[in-house]
């Protein structure tokens, strides 16, 4: 996600928290003991408010939606879209048949990967127009 969409995102966010507190406090309902006043409260359309709580609560709400988006710039390069692991020993000739049953073309056998010197084989294929 680039960095103008997380900036909106954030704003809704913050205007989302800033509009329901507000509506709520409005209301003067308690939203754990009477949820259903809270919810007409909302309902009811209440305008933002400036006062602490609703800032407060928009300023959480935003943030929460920052550090997710944060956060899924640190978790992208950890993870590797269609990576497979197989716990039985296959010959490459036999895996090969079979991933080429199953759709996957240009398949491959390397050794040259991160621990291609500890015994390690790793088998590169695409599946259909990837």
């Amino acid at each position: 996600m680039r960095w103008q969409a997380a900036a909106a995102l954030a704003a809704a966010a913050f205007a989302a928290g800033d509009f329901a507190a507000a509506a709520i406090a409005a209301s003067g309902a308690n939203p754990i003991l009477d949820p259903e006043a809270a919810m007409a409260a909302l309902r009811a359309g209440r305008a933002f408010s400036t006062e602490a709580l609703p800032l407060c609560a928009g300023t959480a709400c935003a943030c929460a939606a920052l550090l997710a988006w944060a956060r899924s710039l640190g978790s992208k390069g950890a993870r590797r879209d269609g990576e497979e692991h197989t716990e039985y020993v296959y010959t490459f000739e036999a895996l090969r048949t079979l991933m080429e049953r199953e759709g996957f073309t240009d398949t491959a056998l390397r050794r040259d990967g991160p621990q291609g010197a500890a015994g390690r084989q790793f088998i590169i294929s695409k599946r259909g127009n990837d």
